[in-house]
């Protein structure tokens, strides 16, 4: 019944700013509870780590860089999950789930990740460094 009302006024869910990045540091916390039990869990799995590791190993005897495979994997899995997320959004929650992504990208574009911090940080070093070494003057 709430969405026939809403669907009535046809007006995007425009989430205050001070709530979401409440709920989303809320939403951080719990990420980070569930990567801390993720690794507990991995440690149980040691039998999968070494098919892996011997999948990886097969990669480089034949030439495959076992970096750029796993990052092949990782993107791979990636990309399924958001073509997942993407087909689950139905055509009422379009406008709203826009307006929550919009927020949460200024957020974050406000916010960088400290991996993000640190990269942009290195690549200014060397940047600067490269400056310094051909730099004639």
């Amino acid at each position: 019944m709430a969405k026939r009302a809403r669907a009535a006024s046809a007006q995007p869910n425009t989430p205050d700013p001070k709530v979401m990045n409440a709920l989303l540091d809320r939403w951080d916390e719990v990420q980070q509870d569930r990567e801390s039990d993720r690794g507990a869990f991995r440690a149980q799995c040691k039998d999968h780590k070494e098919s892996e590791e011997r999948i990886l190993e097969e990669a480089k005897a034949r030439g495959i860089d076992p970096k750029l495979f796993k990052k092949t994997i990782k993107r791979r899995d990636l990309s399924r999950k958001i073509d997942a997320l993407n087909h689950s959004i139905g055509d009422d929650e379009i406008a709203d789930w826009e307006a929550m992504w919009e927020a949460a990208a200024a957020r974050d574009a406000k916010k960088p990740s400290p991996g993000a911090q640190q990269k942009a940080a290195d690549t200014k070093a060397n940047a600067d460094a490269f400056d310094d070494f051909t730099d004639p003057a």
